[in-house]
Parts: C-alpha cells; sequence; structure tokens
C-alpha cells in the first residue's frame, strides 16, 4: 500500500494519524517515515488487513447498536 492510499483509508475509518498511532502503538517518527519518498511512500503490508478489519468492526458495531434499540 502506498501511503496516499493508507490516508485514505484512514479517513475511511474516521481515524486521525495520532489516533491511529495511539491504537497500533505504532512509533510517529516511523509513520513520518512511510511519508517520505526514500522509502518509497510504502506501508507495510500487516496495516492494509488491519484496517480492513477495524472499517468492518465498526460498521458491525454500528448495526449492532441499531438492533439493540
Amino acid at each position: 500500500m502506498n501511503f496516499d492510499l493508507f490516508l485514505e483509508k484512514l479517513k475511511e475509518a474516521s481515524l486521525s494519524k495520532e489516533e491511529f498511532i495511539k491504537y497500533t502503538k505504532v512509533n510517529p517518527n516511523t509513520l513520518k517515515g512511510w511519508a517520505t519518498e526514500r522509502q518509497g511512500r510504502k506501508v507495510p503490508h500487516w496495516i492494509v488487513s488491519w484496517l480492513e478489519l477495524y472499517i468492518n468492526n465498526k460498521e458491525k458495531d454500528i448495526v449492532i447498536k441499531a438492533l439493540k434499540r
């Protein structure tokens, strides 16, 4: 995943970079490194699955809360 797609996924998940860092315990400097041209603007592969699971769980939580009403 490139860094621009990562930012789009964060937006889709309604997460800020700070919240992502808090939940994943990724070093803030590591996140900054992903954004650099020197690193090829690449994000590790595990980030893709983590964000997909976060988004899916968030959607399920919304449905569960609606059903409980």
